[in-house]
């Protein structure tokens, strides 16, 4: 699910968006260092997110945040498209480049063959 402003997240879903344990991001809630983070009535540690919360969640991490909250953007499937499209040239070329290095093996072969015959042939003179 996107996020905007006002939706929550628990600890630990943030914990392994930050790489950290739940334990150590929930002694972060409770010294006040996590911007709008609250505990439920059950005691479960929440964040509502907001733009401060992003900042500091990018201070922290040094991603991207919409990587993780907003999903891929169109532009980001159009570099895909492009990148897929370069490799897909670059794998047609190698095939081709592969294709003309097997024929000329089988050229080399095949004079090998030949040479070796005629060395054999010359031997039995």
């Amino acid at each position: 699910m996107p996020l905007k402003p006002g939706n929550r997240m628990d600890a630990s879903e943030i914990a392994e968006w930050m790489g950290i344990s739940r334990q150590h991001f929930t002694l972060s809630c409770r010294r006040g260092q996590v911007p709008n983070a609250y505990q439920s009535r059950g005691g479960h540690w929440r964040v509502r997110y907001s733009k401060e919360f992003e900042e500091w969640f990018l201070l922290r991490v040094g991603m991207p945040t919409d990587f993780f909250i907003g999903g891929p953007t169109p532009q980001s499937y159009e570099s895909f498209n492009d990148r897929m499209s370069e490799e897909r040239r670059q794998v047609e070329m190698l095939e081709k480049a592969l294709k003309k290095r097997q024929k000329l093996l089988r050229q080399a072969e095949k004079s090998e063959r030949r040479i070796q015959q005629e060395l054999n042939g010359g031997d039995a003179s």
